[in-house]
């Protein structure tokens, strides 16, 4: 029978939580802005994607769905 030790079950908890932290997914028709640092690092396509944690991040998600522009014009 194996016992884990009470901070050997958190350890494997934490370790879990950060690696589950690192995988995201990015919907079809979208981007993902990744910067690394504050810097921009790369572009991350539709799908399964995967950052280091606390060192990259999720900047901006952009669409690249059409986008409707009303334009009124006047004329004299």
């Amino acid at each position: 029978m194996l016992v884990m030790s009470p901070m050997a079950t958190i350890l494997l908890v934490l370790v879990l939580i950060i690696l589950l932290s690192s995988f995201f997914i990015v919907q079809q028709q979208t981007c993902a802005i990744i910067e690394r640092f504050g810097k921009f690092h790369r572009i991350a396509k539709a799908g399964l994607c995967w950052k280091v944690p606390f060192i990259d991040t999720i900047f901006t998600r952009l669409s690249f769905r059409i986008h409707q522009l009303d334009v009124a014009v006047e004329t004299k």
